[in-house]
């Protein structure tokens, strides 16, 4: 069975997506809304969840289990860790990733441009902790 996990609803697109592929398979989609939004807890509160929500698709069969939330694509490695060899983790960052790659020109400076609707400096903080670069971001409204 293949268990997928997001934190709210987003990643019920994956789950569209891997139902159209895969018809016949057995889907459990998680949706941990009780826990969301992840983005002010602390590191080793986002694993906790990242924990319960693995064990809990295990529990009920899974054998394969999707990240269906880019937040946990930040802990692959926890998330194998916390499943164990028999379980297979998969992460969709880099298929979207090479996905766009198919569909779209790769000219440019190789520049990245962060934009935010909220707090610019709180933004900041927090691509410099999950992705460890020092960014000024634009506040759009």
């Amino acid at each position: 069975m293949i268990g997928l996990f997001d934190s709210g609803v987003g990643g019920l697109a994956v789950l569209r997506a891997v139902r159209m592929v895969l018809p016949d398979a057995d889907l459990t989609y998680l949706a941990d809304q009780a826990n969301a939004p992840y983005g002010k807890k602390s590191l080793a509160e986002v694993r906790l969840c990242a924990d319960l929500a693995t064990a809990r698709l295990i529990d009920r069969g899974a054998d394969t289990i999707v990240i269906a939330c880019t937040h946990y694509s930040f802990l692959d490695e926890v998330i194998q860790e916390a499943c164990g060899s028999g379980v297979t983790v998969i992460d969709p960052a880099p298929a979207v990733a090479r996905q766009v790659t198919r569909l779209v020109d790769g000219h440019g400076s190789g520049t990245t441009r962060y934009l935010t609707t909220a707090d610019p400096i709180r933004f900041a903080h927090q691509v410099h902790r999950l992705l460890g670069e020092t960014v000024s971001p634009e506040r759009v409204s």
